[in-house]
């Protein structure tokens, strides 16, 4: 693989992992430089898609297409495993075990996020891969942890949300605890499992010796409202409680739709000042005396926020923006996602990387989640085909002759081809 210059270049990384979490981590991972081998069965795929091909338009496909074979062509798969290489590799056969441990005995870092029953059941547990590999790191981000009476339920994001509390805090005051629908325990368990592998690499130059970092996204979710369960337990229960899009201390605060088709504006008024500015701006200074306190404010939300609605009603989405910005009151569009992808700040930071392999996902993909030395890293090489990668992985990281090779492809051990 060519060589990038960055951070981790020269760190192996084995990922067993599925669906957003584990991938996500390994993903910023690869994109600082590590090399990333994804570990992965032909008879449970990740992300990749259907083993039949779905209806034209169903999936994230370019063009709508699944193509023969779907697996390959997913966005979803693509925007989580660029920079990867894949080794299709069957871990409940006793050949496939014993190829992983021989590639963990060469390798840095695992990263996994299964449930805490598979790996041990496969006896990959991290004694027996800490017996090949005394310096390895490996991180395991479940639903629930390694340890406990839930440590066996299965979790994804819109689970965690439910069972942390961060659903019970997002709706409306009167209405159901609504998901964030962004998966959003995934995302914050992988870039946290990111960061903790790269502390314990580098603990790991002090003391030469492994690690096994035990991380459970209920518990990332619970820390980050750390505030708000102090304040439940003091007997303060209304600090958790649903407000939609209002604050728990300023007011007006909340989106207001604008001109056109499902445009929106987000307005946040933080004192007395910036209500004086806004009511204003709204041509009606009455308001500002009449609602003068934060309190009074509160106290008629409804009819305070209604008046904001009706002005902007008759106001251009980016007119009712740049008219309260250059006033000093925070304000921005609810943009739409190809309005953001669009967006002349998003072009001018070149936050998304041409996908430099045509024909596989011939589509612009985000590039790294920041700029180093004026630089941001991009899609190095593409998400790969499954099972790309085999021959190179055996072969250049665990020495494996051709013979053996062979041996894991005729028993079926290795493939390249979607297993039923």
């Amino acid at each position: 693989m060519p060589s990038s210059n960055l951070p981790l270049e020269g760190i192996r990384v084995l990922e067993l992992t599925t669906a957003w979490a584990g991938p996500f981590t390994g993903r910023l991972l690869a994109d600082l430089g590590a090399e990333e081998i994804k570990i992965e069965s032909r008879r449970r795929l990740d992300i990749r898609g259907p083993a039949i091909a779905p209806p034209p338009g169903v999936g994230t496909y370019p063009d709508g297409d699944p193509g023969p074979d779907p697996w390959n062509r997913s966005g979803r798969f693509h925007e989580r495993n660029r920079n990867k290489l894949s080794l299709a590799l069957e871990l409940d056969h006793p050949l496939g075990r014993d190829a992983f441990l021989r590639l963990v005995a060469h390798s840095d870092v695992v990263v996994e996020n299964f449930a805490p029953r598979v790996l041990p059941q496969f006896g990959l547990g991290y004694e027996q891969l800490r017996a090949v590999q005394p310096r390895l790191v490996m991180v395991s981000l479940s639903g629930f942890g390694q340890t406990g009476p839930e440590r066996d339920y299965v979790a994804y994001g819109p689970t965690v949300e439910q069972v942390s509390g961060l659903a019970s805090l997002l709706g409306y005051r009167d209405g159901s605890p609504t998901s964030s629908g962004l998966f959003l325990p995934d995302v914050l368990g992988g870039t946290l499992a990111a960061g903790l592998v790269m502390a314990a690499l580098r603990g790991r130059e002090e003391t030469g010796e492994g690690v096994y970092i035990d991380l459970a996204e209920i518990e990332v979710v619970r820390w980050l409202m750390g505030h708000l369960t102090i304040a439940a337990q003091a007997g303060r229960p209304s600090a958790s409680t649903r407000l939609g899009n209002r604050h728990p201390e300023f007011a007006p605060h909340g989106t207001f739709r604008c001109l056109g088709d499902d445009r929106w504006v987000a307005i946040a008024v933080r004192s007395d000042a910036e209500w004086a500015v806004l009511a204003g701006a709204m041509g009606q200074p009455d308001l500002a005396k009449r609602f003068a306190t934060t309190a009074a404010r509160r106290a008629a939300v409804d009819g305070v926020e209604a008046a904001v609605a009706a002005w902007t009603a008759g106001m251009d989405q980016q007119a009712v923006v740049e008219r309260l910005n250059a006033a000093g009151i925070p304000a921005s569009p609810v943009a739409t996602l190809d309005q953001v992808a669009n967006s002349p700040q998003v072009q001018a930071r070149h936050v998304f990387s041409p996908h430099p392999v045509p024909g596989t996902y011939p589509r612009p993909l985000s590039g790294g989640l920041w700029i180093r030395d004026g630089h941001r890293p991009g899609v190095r090489f593409a998400a790969p085909a499954l099972g790309e990668h085999n021959e190179h992985v055996l072969r250049e990281v665990a020495g494996f002759t051709d013979a053996e090779i062979e041996e894991l492809m005729a028993a079926g051990v290795v493939g390249t081809d979607r297993k039923s």
